[in-house]
């Protein structure tokens, strides 16, 4: 029989003193608000390169003032 469960168990046993550091950086949510800012920042910056490399030929106003709202508002949920 696999002891993987035992295994699991064993791990999850020492993650117990690790815990308290993750959960002291501003828990689940800080994280995804983190990884939404990410890809919103990806996202702009795909815009630049698609426009430097011919791809599009302007970004419209409207769109880089909504990306900029939404990073604006993910920075400070990320702070």
């Amino acid at each position: 029989m696999l002891r993987i469960y035992a295994t699991m168990i064993d791990a999850l046993g020492m993650l117990r003193t690790v815990l308290p550091r993750i959960e002291s950086s501003g828990g689940v949510r800080t994280q995804r608000y983190r990884t939404a800012l990410g890809s919103a920042r990806e996202t702009a910056a795909c815009l630049d390169v698609a426009t430097a490399l011919g791809y599009l030929e302007r970004i419209e106003p409207a769109l880089s003032a909504k990306l900029d709202t939404v990073i604006g508002g993910l920075v400070r949920l990320t702070v």
